[in-house]
């Protein structure tokens, strides 16, 4: 090899030298940038979406534990962070509906509402870049936590300007589990022989039992100051999972509000089961349980939770 051959060669590996220390420099500039645009994008978090849907008074019922369900993606296009907020609300009744939010620079900012219904029962869930809505159909003379006409689906799709719904199409069994198992009407309302204990029971991932005792909870819960709504004192709720809790506030007759509707009523000795919820009715009182093995005790003389 020649003189000027070893020479190009020296060159030549200053020059890579030189371009591998280039390279290095630009992929540490892109991953700084990536840091700051990711450290600019708004959070999408529950506390996120009450701070921003709260001055626009977007918020139904501010005082009970999650007034809002999240759900987070590239629901604008692709790139794009979008927040899909349902405003909850805390009673068996419908929840409010739902908005969307886009991240400007790092602040939410309100979309022009998509066109969303009111009585939209379920947070909003993903499919891919779209957006799933469902809710329940009201017929004339429905009770305001007893729709009648079956549960509906449709998907929301942007086309490059705007959130676009797909056709609605009828789910045959929103509730699963154990629709085919011999119960007691569910979801619905169901009440003890004597009629003191009435009970209502919601749907799909809302699933819980409301259960009220007319005569009041004995031991008396301490009332609370409530901004909304009046204090509770005659109801009980069991999640599907999770421990039972005494609502604090409500600005409705809870599961009374069924009464006229003439609920099944639940003989003594018989059993009732919706989606993993179970309940026994006695002589002696009602006892409901869950998944995880919470529940209740209810009767007219005292009630307890385990």
């Amino acid at each position: 090899m020649s003189r000027r051959t070893i020479g190009t060669v020296r060159l030549g590996r200053h020059r890579q030298g030189a371009l591998v220390a280039l390279l290095v420099a630009a992929a540490v500039g892109i991953g700084c940038a990536q840091d700051a645009r990711a450290q600019s994008r708004a959070p999408c978090t529950e506390p996120a979406a009450l701070a921003a849907a709260t001055p626009l008074h977007l918020i139904g019922d501010p005082q009970i534990a999650h007034p809002v369900s999240v759900l987070c993606g590239e629901f604008l296009g692709s790139g794009s962070h979008a927040m899909v907020v349902t405003i909850n609300r805390g009673v068996c009744a419908p929840n409010f509906g739902w908005v969307v939010f886009r991240d400007a620079g790092g602040v939410w900012q309100l979309l022009t509402p998509p066109g969303h219904v009111d009585h939209v029962v379920w947070p909003m869930t993903a499919v891919g870049h779209d957006i799933r809505e469902r809710w329940q159909v009201y017929r004339r003379g429905d009770g305001p936590c007893a729709p009648s006409g079956g549960t509906r689906s449709r998907l929301w799709h942007w086309d490059g300007t705007r959130l676009i719904a797909g056709r609605a199409k009828r789910i045959a069994n929103p509730l699963g589990g154990d629709a085919g198992k011999p119960a007691a009407r569910a979801p619905g309302y169901f009440k003890m022989p004597s009629g003191n204990i009435i009970c209502y029971s919601g749907a799909g991932s809302h699933a819980l039992v409301e259960c009220g005792v007319r005569s009041g909870l004995k031991p008396a819960v301490p009332a609370h100051r409530c901004r909304v709504g009046d204090p509770v004192h005659d109801r009980i709720v069991l999640p599907r999972s999770g421990r039972a809790s005494v609502p604090r506030c409500a600005g409705d007759p809870g599961p009374f509000v069924g009464y006229h509707e003439h609920p099944r009523t639940l003989g003594y000795g018989t059993r009732w089961r919706n989606a993993g919820l179970r309940c026994k009715s006695a002589k002696r009182g009602l006892t409901c349980r869950n998944r995880s093995g919470h529940g209740f005790f209810l009767s007219r003389d005292r009630w307890r939770r385990f």
